[in-house]
């Protein structure tokens, strides 16, 4: 479905698509709670379970870590174009769809320059929606049909 969406994007001459690449990182606190549980349990002779219980509950929370996958290099390219292309006078509005702040220096370069920048999203980016020009909340009516 996303390769479909992509296709018919690069489709349109004013449409960039540029593909980041994905990174495996291992869980951090993935098992946190489970661990904190553990911790918080009473001293082992009072409770009624076998002797080794605790103790291999431990190890398994210990051993279990989902690895997440993490998106890298998108909001380097992006932020690069919004920069360089407000420099060459390619464009009078930029449209950001996202909340993340990282994006506030590109942001105020870009606006320095006098072109305008409204970001939206469905999450709420308080220091981004500080330097923007006006900030677009999203909510699931949004999309709503996108998704065919």
């Amino acid at each position: 479905m996303q390769r479909k969406f992509i296709a018919h994007l690069e489709r349109f001459n004013q449409i960039n698509v540029f593909l980041g690449r994905l990174e495996m990182r291992p869980a951090k606190d993935s098992n946190k709670k489970l661990q904190n549980w553990l911790n918080a349990l009473p001293r082992r002779d009072d409770m009624d379970l076998p002797s080794n219980a605790v103790d291999e509950l431990t190890s398994i929370a210990q051993a279990v870590s989902a690895p997440i996958w993490i998106e890298k290099a998108v909001d380097v390219m992006l932020a690069t174009d919004m920069v360089s292309m407000a420099y060459e006078g390619q464009y009078d509005v930029a449209y950001l769809v996202s909340a993340d702040g990282d994006f506030t220096p590109a942001v105020k370069k870009v606006r320095a320059i006098g072109r305008k920048v409204f970001a939206a999203s469905p999450q709420y980016g308080a220091k981004l929606a500080g330097v923007v020009n006006t900030f677009i909340p999203m909510d699931r009516e949004f999309f709503h049909g996108c998704w065919l």
